[in-house]
């Protein structure tokens, strides 16, 4: 996300907050695959992908995320 250089420390500071607000625990799988995944082949790759995200869908943050979304409320993640 880019924001005008006169206001960037507080848009960028007012963003990370609302990224640590969020799913945690989906954003840090995620930056795993990122990062890990540009060492791995294809293969080795999706299969991390796949890994991780049989992990998410295990967790009580998925859980979560589900119930307030068909119950249109607001998610709150633990991270777990």
């Amino acid at each position: 996300k880019l924001f005008p250089v006169d206001s960037l420390l507080s848009e960028a500071k007012a963003y990370a907050l609302k990224l640590a607000g969020g799913p945690t625990l989906a954003l840090g799988h995620i930056k795993r695959c990122v990062h890990e995944g540009m060492q791995l082949s294809l293969a080795e790759g999706l299969a991390l992908e796949r890994e991780l995200v049989a992990e998410l869908f295990a967790s009580e943050d998925a859980q979560e995320g589900l119930s307030a979304f068909v119950e249109k409320r607001t998610a709150e993640f633990k991270g777990d």
